[in-house]
């Protein structure tokens, strides 16, 4: 078998070796399959036998992935650097269900490349284990889950994509005045920054400041007694949110590369999560290492790569053992 590229650019020819056996082109074939589409063991199986005449069982198809998937640790290496010297990065998490348990994929993206990886925890324990928050310096782009904050080397901004469902949320309940005015602010601000491609002058930034702080003063803040008398509600937790957090959801208006969401990095999660519904929960952990194992793919013009890595390694066959 010829020695994988490491370049994140590097496409991978499966069919071009001529002299390649049968055998050497499923075991390609069936790494391909199993890994990146969203198809499942048994058709691959039936695609193995109407294709090159040959039965091949699902723990060979396994076993192929394996093989295949452990020669991708420089590419890894490479993928990490190349993260870590990026400006600007997506971090994001989401359930999934293994096993009747709920486990965390946690990626880190940017436009370019892609890291993944499964973890039993959320917080930092997990993200830490990803091995690029804590070495990051840059720009991290998430959701404002706490643990983020435990890391304090790398500038902070919120996805404004969230808040606005959130301030959404309150408008649809309480209807508050202040929830309207900030969500019609943000989204035009949105609208000026891409009339001016992305570079406002230090003015607009000031005075879009200036009316962001005006709103917040729409609601009346309460007092520390009543807090402690009161339950906060959702809309006082968010109105919190947008006071505390003002420098990191405006980030977006200071310079062209800083987003305004954190869709890159969802949509780099939607494909193991489309994956897991392809699949049915009691697939999960029999595909979902392999899937989150290794992903080496060329898959559209821009020549994106995404490459998923696990810390859970090896298969559990149909008896619960490990293969």
């Amino acid at each position: 078998m010829s020695t994988l590229p490491c370049h994140p650019r590097s496409s991978v020819s499966f069919y071009s070796i001529s002299s390649c056996s049968i055998r050497s082109k499923c075991k390609k074939t069936d790494s391909l399959f199993n890994a990146l589409s969203v198809s499942f063991f048994e058709a691959n199986k039936e695609f193995f036998q109407d294709c090159f005449g040959h039965a091949i069982s699902e723990g060979t198809l396994v076993n192929h992935t394996h093989a295949f998937s452990s020669q991708l640790h420089p590419f890894l290496q490479d993928v990490k650097e190349k993260i870590l010297q990026s400006p600007v990065v997506h971090f994001d998490e989401t359930g999934m269900r293994v096993e009747n348990k709920t486990q965390w994929l946690h990626t880190a993206s940017t436009p370019e490349v892609t890291l993944q990886h499964i973890h039993q925890k959320r917080g930092k324990e997990a993200m830490d284990a990803g091995e690029i928050l804590p070495s990051f310096s840059g720009i991290a782009i998430h959701d404002g889950w706490k643990s983020y904050d435990a890391y304090i080397d790398c500038r902070h901004v919120l996805c404004n994509a969230h808040l606005l469902r959130d301030l959404q949320g309150i408008i649809d309940s309480t209807g508050q005045k202040w929830a309207q005015q900030m969500q019609e602010f943000l989204t035009q601000a949105l609208t000026l920054k891409k009339e001016y491609k992305g570079s406002l002058s230090k003015a607009k930034q000031q005075h879009l400041f200036t009316v962001y702080q005006s709103i917040l003063k729409e609601q009346p803040v309460l007092s520390a007694k009543l807090k402690k008398q009161r339950k906060q509600t959702p809309a006082q937790n968010l109105w919190n949110r947008f006071v505390k957090y003002a420098d990191r959801i405006l980030a977006f208006l200071e310079h062209p590369d800083i987003p305004f969401d954190n869709n890159q990095a969802e949509r780099d999660i939607r494909m193991t999560k489309v994956k897991q519904k392809c699949l049915g929960l009691s697939e999960v952990r029999k595909a979902q290492n392999l899937f989150v194992k290794y992903k080496l793919y060329e898959y559209h013009e821009k020549t994106k790569t995404i490459c998923l890595t696990s810390n859970r390694p090896g298969y559990r066959n149909r008896n619960g053992s490990l293969e």
